[in-house]
């Protein structure tokens, strides 16, 4: 070969080389980062999660699950044998209260946690917020939804969980 046909062949190695590089940072460039596909599968999970914690916890008075208490609330609103100084609906509001601000709203997330019915699904018996404000979850939510059947009909369990902590919502 000619010396000109080896500097020709020389340079199309040289090209190669560079379009197979430049291939595998294109390829991992556009790639999503590892860690962003389990933080988006956490996300919608988080609320799940909080609302199935709530409603299996076991609540001092009578030893019983936070689940049960909520069902005697949109029964009849009594306790069944020994009462208490508060309904069950006040002693589930609060005891759901606690339980969210010493989670949620500890680390700065606003929330609200709902019970309705399907016969009355704009009215709540149990309604709990992290704030008053009117605009509060204005932006995007994870929503968690657990519906129950109870001896009155269905009841639906809601959690809203706003997706940005306080001071982050534009």
């Amino acid at each position: 070969m000619k010396k000109a046909q080896m500097e020709i062949m020389g340079m199309v190695v040289i090209v190669l080389i560079l379009v197979v590089a430049m291939m595998f940072v294109l390829f991992f460039a556009t790639q999503e980062k590892p860690g962003e596909g389990i933080k988006d599968f956490d996300d919608k999970l988080y609320s799940f999660n909080t609302l199935s914690a709530v409603l299996h916890t076991n609540v001092p008075f009578r030893s019983l699950q936070m689940q049960s208490v909520i069902e005697m609330c949109m029964w009849n609103d009594i306790w069944v044998g020994q009462a208490h100084t508060m309904s069950p609906c006040e002693y589930a509001s609060a005891g759901i209260a606690t339980m969210l601000s010493h989670s949620l709203s500890y680390i700065g997330q606003d929330y609200h946690f709902y019970v309705s019915t399907n016969t009355d699904p704009d009215f709540y018996k149990i309604d709990v917020k992290s704030s008053t404000d009117p605009a509060l979850c204005a932006g995007d939510i994870q929503s968690a939804t657990q519906p129950l059947t109870y001896a009155g009909g269905t009841m639906y369990i809601v959690l809203d969980i706003c997706s940005k902590p306080r001071g982050e919502i534009s």
